[in-house]
């Protein structure tokens, strides 16, 4: 059994959980729309941005797996309404994970779709290049080449 202690903990920890998930849905959402504008200098401060998050996140996640091992039907809160709202809170951080993940798929996919026409351009630009060389190497004409005709 918990103690009433141990429940405000693991209230207050899924409360600061909640809180880092609802801040890097909202870096995510941002990500999305500097992903899909093609703003990359800003994508990159904002990656740096959510990397402290995740850093944060992973330690409150760190401080919850004790609680992950314990039937929560034996834990003893102080009140049933402060059972409910650890809950709530818990429910909407499965949420914003769903979400945020979402987003970061989303995200992805078009990265992918960024590199892939940038791969296609570069090849472009490659094979006019090439084609500009060669029309230019079989335009010229030796310097030994002397025409002896009359």
């Amino acid at each position: 059994m918990t103690t009433t202690l141990e429940t405000d903990r693991l209230a207050d920890l899924v409360t600061a959980r909640l809180q880092m998930l609802e801040l890097l849905a909202q870096l995510a959402g941002r990500q999305l729309s500097l992903v899909r504008d093609g703003q990359m200098s800003d994508l990159m401060k904002l990656l740096a941005a959510k990397q402290t998050v995740l850093n944060q996140l992973q330690q409150v996640e760190k401080l919850l797996d004790p609680f992950r091992q314990q039937d929560p039907e034996r834990r003893v809160w102080r009140s049933d309404a402060d059972r409910r709202r650890c809950q709530a809170a818990a429910t909407r951080c499965d949420e914003l994970l769903t979400a945020t993940m979402d987003l970061e798929r989303q995200g992805e996919a078009h990265m992918l779709i960024r590199r892939d026409a940038a791969a296609s351009a570069l090849a472009g630009m490659h094979a006019a290049a090439a084609a500009s060389a060669a029309y230019a190497a079989g335009h010229a004409t030796p310097a030994t080449h002397v025409e002896c005709e009359g």
